[in-house]
């Protein structure tokens, strides 16, 4: 079966299993579908789950679903929340996120149009197929058991096996990888519901920490909101208390225009690898967490394009013929997710933390170094990816902006097959200088903006990653020179070299 976008690498004919049919499987699906892979996915469940479950997409979600070709069909649907109030006894305080604003769509919703993308880009959904096992080949690649709902039992080889087979995944249990992380004394109580008085605003999500206990509410599409609370009292009803702490706050909710209700542990874990061998791990199954801050299903997203990128990012002219080393790939995939994560977990520890009245962590953080990001980075999930040097050496001349490893935004540019051609021309002539094989099927967009900030970017040429982090940048001027020959020799080094490593 056959995308029907392939894009320059579909003569690699590689093939992949995805145990798993959330979110983040389906979108790789998609992705390596686009690329020219074989996929197919396999769901132990015949159906989606019910409720809301996680519903939050903040900025660098969207935009990763934007490359996917699905971002205007979710907007669509979503509802927007522009700000975040934050409110304890003796203050209130409100951030208006303005570009950082984040959208929130059922994740049923959010699965069925990534699923109807994966499956119009050649990926195969198998429903009620649930993988119990697999073993290395002779070659390397994973031999996988199958287990089908009609007693059917199969036996799949495949160069990839990725575990999105969420928090319980049998794929890490399979590979023998361990978890390390806090599974917290208190529970979470949530509650969906119609919120027909009108008590809640539309347009803000609100944080209540004090005397009164932590309440947290978020509008949902449809007129809906979500209320959560950490239930402190262990022997108290979690839906009962939530009311009982919404009443206090003023709020008199009830469960009788309720759309979910759901009560949960939180634990804040992470896998001691993401990748062995030819078999990864995203979502839940590499990094669990809690709702606070509602980047859980937006880290999952970025596992899949993380992993795609490193899988089928073919900068280099006629890569797209070499077959795909994917235990190579699956290291750099490791290395790039696992540090970005021991932030991410950190930040939300953080936060879980002072949801549960505590002034001080109970356990070890995460061992991985953090990357620096700023408080809206972290409050918006978005992962700067600046290229590492070795010590005492100076970055490339082209990676010395301060706009290197931020997200590129383009608006005005027509979808194309991913993975995208690495050279984006911004602005600026097409003069002879933009006319050879370098750039043939490159990008151009009239103008170009940062996904952290909204900035605008300044025209020329760039050069980026699949998923659009900006590796270089040059301006117009230096193409003009009365010879250009340098500056495309850089060009083309920054092509050849465009593998992330951990970032700093």
């Amino acid at each position: 079966m056959r995308p029907d976008a392939a894009g320059p690498s579909a003569s690699r004919q590689s093939t992949a299993l995805i145990a798993g049919a959330g979110p983040a499987g389906l979108a790789l699906a998609g992705l390596l579908g686009s690329a020219g892979w074989q996929v197919t996915v396999l769901e132990p469940l015949t159906g989606r789950r019910a409720g809301t479950r996680a519903p939050t997409l903040w900025p660098s979600a969207t935009h990763l679903l934007d490359t996917l070709g699905v971002g205007r069909r979710v907007r669509a649907r979503a509802h927007r929340v522009e700000r975040l109030r934050f409110v304890s006894d003796d203050a209130e305080r409100d951030l208006d996120l303005g570009p950082y604003a984040f959208h929130t769509l059922p994740q049923g919703e959010l699965e069925q149009i990534l699923e109807e993308r994966a499956v119009a880009l050649g990926a195969v959904v198998v429903r009620g197929a649930a993988v119990t096992s697999f073993v290395p080949g002779a070659d390397g690649r994973p031999r996988v058991t199958v287990d089908h709902g009609d007693g059917r039992t199969e036996q799949l080889t495949a160069d990839l096996l990725v575990g999105a087979d969420g928090a319980h995944s049998v794929v890490r249990g399979q590979l023998g990888v361990e978890s390390a992380g806090e599974r917290y004394a208190s529970r979470f109580a949530l509650l969906d519901f119609t919120d027909e008085q009108g008590l809640f605003p539309r347009d803000t999500s609100i944080t209540w920490v004090g005397r009164r206990g932590t309440l947290v509410s978020v509008p949902l599409p449809a007129g809906g909101t979500r209320v959560v609370v950490p239930v402190l009292d262990p022997d108290a009803d979690p839906a009962g208390f939530l009311l009982k702490t919404a009443a206090e706050h003023g709020f008199p909710l009830s469960v009788d225009t309720a759309t979910w209700q759901a009560e949960f542990h939180v634990t804040v874990a992470m896998a001691e690898t993401f990748a062995r061998g030819s078999v990864a791990l995203i979502g839940d199954a590499a990094h669990v967490q809690s709702p606070a801050g509602g980047r859980g299903m937006n880290n999952a997203l970025e596992d899949a394009f993380a992993l795609a990128t490193q899988l089928c990012d073919t900068a280099v002219e006629g890569a797209a013929e070499s077959p795909v080393d994917v235990p190579a790939a699956l290291v750099r995939y490791d290395a790039l997710r696992r540090a970005e994560m021991a932030d991410e977990l950190g930040a939300i520890k953080e936060t879980t933390d002072r949801w549960v009245g505590r002034t001080e962590s109970g356990a070890p953080g995460p061992t991985v170094e953090r990357p620096r990001r700023s408080d809206i980075q972290r409050t918006a999930c978005i992962h700067p990816r600046p290229p590492l040097t070795a010590a005492g050496e100076e970055p490339p001349v082209w990676s010395r902006a301060g706009f290197t490893g931020s997200r590129m935004v383009l608006s005005d540019t027509p979808e194309t097959a991913w993975p995208p051609h690495p050279v984006v021309l911004v602005g600026g002539p097409d003069g002879p200088a933009v006319s050879g094989a370098l750039f043939a099927g490159a990008r151009r967009a009239r103008s170009a903006t940062r996904l952290d900030g909204g900035a605008a970017l300044p025209p020329g040429v760039y050069v980026t990653t699949a998923s659009s982090d900006i590796l270089g940048h040059w301006p117009w001027a230096l193409l003009n020179e009365p010879d250009p020959s340098p500056v495309l020799t850089q060009i083309g080094q920054c092509m050849g070299s465009h593998h992330h490593e951990p970032p700093r």
